[in-house]
């Protein structure tokens, strides 16, 4: 079975701009070709980015020259005044996710104690907690933490950052309270997926999400286990959960559609609650946008790109408000964040910005060697993120993991 054309890129783009949507269709559409992920028939892709102005992008490059502020002393900086910030990251980037473990050092100095994360479940926060105060790290144990989360999510990076957590644990006075990574995930019950028709279900989809809808799932979790310490978090996450003041329209039908009540992003919820305390930052990344050829486009049209690439390397490492910059005032050309809108700027989807350098530099994160193996190829099998895959084997599981990958470098690729 072959699907061919825009159809076919809906499946793939899903899957590589939005792991923890609602609708990872991606993932339940690879299940299927496990043994062929990605092997779709689609138009030729090209890079979707609008006329760039270029006084615009001298007004850029100009604040970028202006207020160098390193990304980790930003992050920090903004715990000055929220007690919660949500980080969003785009997904399997490398880069991203090293930089948070850079990062753990001034957050702690900034009184940050908590790091809350969406790639590991709620329920294994025993586990969690003994695995970052632990004498030795369990690079194991930690991967066992994130197959749990979803069993094609084993990635090198991830279980660094882990380490980074335990590290700062281990440099800790005795006397310090440790830095506590907080689990903030559910388990769906995929069983009741059969086939990818299953997924526009609302019968089926309420089953699936049985134990609570994702984003509720995951506030339910940072109230429980952060907001009610009052302690300071950094919240790592895909960024459509991040969002606080942003409305997802996209992602709001199609809860509706499918019967769901909770139509909001975690963040949403969070806010919701405690106001201005919170905020949210985005990272640099390709936007999705299922209208163009590849499903990405550039972030505000091309401008940010465009200022970076048009200032010395070392300002392009870099964190700054939206609020406050003239970065905030750049419109929504295209893409998922702007649907159901006639305009939008970048302000109003965030807070704070963070970029690590140009698109074109970044690099994916790097598969874990035999993350499925046939001790575990029967559990992977039974919670595969979708219908469960005929013939499915140890090497097409791993393969799998790879070929994830190797679309995204091909998104990257664009940006070269």
């Amino acid at each position: 079975m072959v699907l061919r054309g825009r159809y076919a890129l809906y499946w793939a783009s899903m899957a590589r701009s939005n792991p923890q949507a609602l609708l990872i269709a991606g993932l339940i559409f690879a299940g299927i070709m496990v043994l062929d992920p990605f092997g779709l028939m689609r138009d030729t892709p090209r890079l979707e980015h609008s006329e760039i102005d270029d006084a615009r992008v001298a007004e850029l490059s100009d604040y970028l020259r202006a207020y160098p502020k390193a990304p980790e002393e930003y992050l920090a900086g903004l715990f000055d005044r929220h007690t919660i910030v949500f980080l969003g990251e785009y997904g399997r980037l490398s880069r991203q996710v090293t930089f948070v473990g850079e990062a753990l050092e001034p957050l702690r100095a900034a009184g940050v104690s908590r790091i809350g994360l969406t790639h590991l479940l709620a329920a294994d926060q025993s586990a969690i907690d003994e695995l970052v105060t632990a004498e030795e790290f369990d690079r194991r144990q930690a991967q066992r933490l994130l197959f749990n989360r979803k069993v094609l999510w084993g990635y090198e990076e991830y279980v660094d950052l882990l380490e980074a957590v335990w590290r700062i644990n281990r440099g800790a006075e005795p006397d310090d309270p440790p830095l506590r990574a907080v689990g903030l995930n559910t388990q769906p019950a995929y069983r009741h997926l059969e086939s990818p028709p299953d997924l526009e279900d609302p019968e089926k989809m309420q089953a699936v999400f049985a134990d609570g809808v994702p984003d509720r799932a995951i506030a339910d979790a940072i109230e429980r286990e952060i907001v009610a310490s009052g302690r300071s978090a950094l919240i790592f996450t895909a960024v459509e959960h991040a969002f606080t003041e942003f409305e997802d329209l996209a992602h709001a039908e199609r809860m509706q559609s499918l019967g769901f009540s909770e139509t909001a992003r975690a963040g949403n919820y969070i806010a919701e609650e405690l106001g201005a305390e919170v905020a949210t930052v985005m990272m640099h990344a390709p936007w999705p946008d299922r209208s163009a050829s590849s499903g990405v486009r550039s972030p505000a049209g091309g401008a940010i790109e465009a200022a970076l690439a048009a200032v010395p390397e070392r300002y392009r490492s870099v964190g700054f408000s939206l609020t406050e910059s003239p970065f905030g005032e750049l419109e929504l050309t295209g893409g998922e964040y702007l649907h159901g809108r006639a305009s939008a700027r970048l302000a109003e989807l965030a807070d704070g910005y963070i970029a690590l350098g140009l698109i074109g530099e970044y690099r994916t994160v790097t598969p874990i060697t035999a993350f499925i193996d046939s001790e575990n190829l029967d559990e992977a099998i039974r919670r595969f993120p979708g219908p469960t895959p005929d013939g499915a084997s140890v090497s097409g599981m791993n393969a799998y993991l790879q070929r994830v990958n190797d679309q995204i470098e091909r998104d990257l690729e664009l940006f070269r």
